[in-house]
């Protein structure tokens, strides 16, 4: 199987570069992440979500990008210090065109149905959750075992 580690390693200064104008700390947390990966197309849904973090979150704010295993399924997760999405919208913003709460960040719409439809490919489950400290957006894709 592949692994998650080196998809993130390979686009952290990438990411870090473009943290810098939105006056955003980033951070990388990887840990070997064993799953069968379409790596072209984990990395428009890894610029996607983290592109959304970073438009999102207010600075001074901050993003983690994340990967590793829990509970011996290989994970990949993007959280930030962001608005977060209410609860009733965390099935609505899969859908295409669909922005939460009006916000109004340019942008197509498209990034979270495309992240869903790679996810899906994937076999991948994701889910919603609080961000960092306590607050914000966490973006986890959870794969099937390896």
């Amino acid at each position: 199987p592949d692994d998650l580690a080196p998809l993130l390693a390979r686009q952290e200064a990438q990411w870090q570069a473009l943290a810098v104008p939105y006056g955003l700390a980033l951070t990388v947390n990887m840990a070997p992440a064993p799953c069968a990966l379409d790596a072209d197309s984990l990395q428009i849904l890894l610029r996607n979500l983290v592109d959304n973090a970073l438009r999102y979150t207010p600075a001074p704010g901050a993003v983690a990008v994340s990967c590793g295993v829990e509970e011996g399924r290989s994970y990949l997760r993007v959280a930030d210090t962001g608005p977060g999405i209410a609860q009733d919208m965390h099935e609505r913003v899969f859908e295409r065109f669909v922005r939460p709460g009006g916000a109004q960040h340019p942008g197509s719409r498209l990034g979270l149905s495309i992240v869903r439809r790679i996810a899906e490919r994937h076999g991948a489950q994701i889910m919603l959750g609080a961000g960092l400290q306590g607050r914000g957006l966490a973006v986890t894709l959870v794969f099937p075992a390896a």
